[in-house]
């Protein structure tokens, strides 16, 4: 597998660049701005009367992917709408399988199969923190998570006690960290 760095494009496109990954792992040929910019539902979080508004970041990146400043992120589903979006667009009948909540020894067989993983974690492994809050278009308030991270697992090694991840964000690519 070949891990793509979502910088200096992407500073907050960490979702994007590792779901180019793994489609790239299944031979498409997609650049992580077009997953970005083409394929994942996004809207703008923006202050207006001294309060925060955006998306519900579960469904929608929530920023631009381009940027820093107001930019998060998005969960699971948003990638799993951004993953079928493409597909459906190429003419594929690859779709995303939601596996959230799933241990992470769980996720071992995918990988024996060769089917990488997208993982929501968090820059090497910090603990996560109360991030910004902000109202979404229907009037919930919702919280993001500080320290929110997205990474491929691609590899494990029980006897060491390591997994193996495609990270985006570090330079090295691949990082192995402790199981």
């Amino acid at each position: 597998m070949k891990s793509i760095l979502q910088g200096p494009e992407l500073p907050t496109g960490c979702e994007a660049t590792g779901l180019t990954t793994v489609i790239r792992w299944y031979g498409y040929d997609v650049s992580k701005m077009d997953i970005a910019l083409k394929y994942m539902p996004s809207a703008p979080v923006y202050y207006s009367g001294g309060y925060l508004y955006g998306p519900d970041f579960i469904t929608t990146f929530a920023g631009n992917p381009q940027t820093e400043g107001l930019s998060y992120g998005c969960y699971i589903p948003c990638l799993m709408t951004t993953a079928n979006n493409y597909f459906s667009a190429v003419g594929s009948n690859y779709k995303a399988k939601n596996l959230t909540g799933t241990e992470l020894e769980d996720l071992f067989p995918y990988v024996a199969n060769n089917i990488p993983v997208i993982l929501i974690s968090t820059p090497e492994l910090i603990t996560p923190r109360t991030g910004d809050s902000w109202w979404t278009p229907d009037g919930r308030y919702v919280t993001w998570q500080r320290g929110h991270h997205c990474m491929v697992l691609m590899g494990y090694d029980i006897r060491n006690n390591k997994v193996y991840c495609a990270d985006p964000m570090m330079r090295k690519g691949i990082v192995g960290y402790d199981l």
